[in-house]
């Protein structure tokens, strides 16, 4: 397999998998079976189709670039058992030579190009890309595997939403507690995007991409942490998450623009050396 072909594709898809489960719950979650209980089995079938998808992968990149013991452990290795033998040690002339270690294999591309214009300053280009490393992989896996333990957790820590609730925490004016529907589909069609959210944060080719997805991440959280939003301490920890997320955008902001300013673009693929066959090292 053409791991410069096969990476895009299956990460690509681990990646839009959540999202096709946020469509379908957004737009049929109340009809997915009696109030919408198999929403959490489309959204779980959903991680966990993008878990196997990270999976292969991963055993691709493993293929393509195998773990290698470094060649300086190899060197060292040797010389240990040469003096535990009593060996003549080589002349510094026959020695073997350690290879100089090569930067880090990346692959990177464009799915669609937004805009794209070059000038004295630098070449700004929007578009939605990749930018697939060894870290890439085994984050993509690390993501949609802890994301599947959560769907499966959340599946059964959420069946009170099942039925009509009587929220005890919420206490109303006219005397009583509030009475409201479940909406066990709007807590998994949030999950849902928020996984879509991390994954394209890992898989960005670009600094745009990972602003637009901290921004998505930061408004799931906000929709998750707020679930019960009747509730004024769920409110309030909602609130205070989405303030501080937006005082770290502000940061965020400031080194987007110094990193502009000092290298002309938001790829990352620029900063590597690549080959003919789309290959790059650090």
């Amino acid at each position: 397999m053409d791991p410069a072909s096969q990476l895009p594709l299956l990460l690509g898809l681990a990646w839009l998998t959540p999202l096709a489960s946020f469509v379908a719950i957004l737009f049929f979650g109340p009809r997915m079976g009696p109030q919408g209980k198999n929403a959490a089995w489309v959204a779980t079938a959903a991680i966990v189709a993008s878990l196997l998808f990270s999976l292969v992968a991963f055993g691709i990149w493993l293929e393509a670039h195998p773990v290698q013991v470094a060649a300086h452990d190899l060197h060292a290795a040797d010389s240990h058992d040469s003096h535990d033998s009593h060996a003549k040690p080589q002349d510094s002339a026959d020695a073997p030579r350690e290879p100089v270690a090569a930067g880090p294999i990346a692959y990177s591309g464009d799915w669609y190009t937004l805009y794209e214009t070059g000038n004295e300053t630098g070449n700004l280009k929007l578009s939605i890309g990749w930018y697939i490393d060894a870290l890439t992989v085994m984050m993509f896996v690390v993501v949609t595997l802890i994301a599947s333990c959560i769907h499966f957790y959340a599946a059964g820590y959420m069946s009170d939403e099942l039925d009509a609730v009587t929220d005890h925490e919420v206490s109303l004016s006219a005397g009583g507690h509030l009475h409201r529907p479940g909406r066990f589909p709007r807590f998994f069609q949030a999950l849902s995007l928020f996984c879509f959210s991390m994954l394209g944060i890992v898989i960005a080719g670009n600094l745009a991409m990972v602003f637009i997805f901290w921004e998505l991440v930061g408004i799931c959280s906000w929709f998750l942490i707020g679930f019960y939003y009747e509730r004024q301490s769920a409110a309030t920890a909602a609130n205070k998450a989405f303030i501080v997320n937006r005082v770290g955008d502000f940061g965020m902001l400031i080194g987007l623009m110094a990193i502009w300013g000092a290298l002309g673009t938001f790829h990352f693929a620029d900063s590597t050396r690549t080959d003919a066959d789309g290959v790059g090292s650090v």
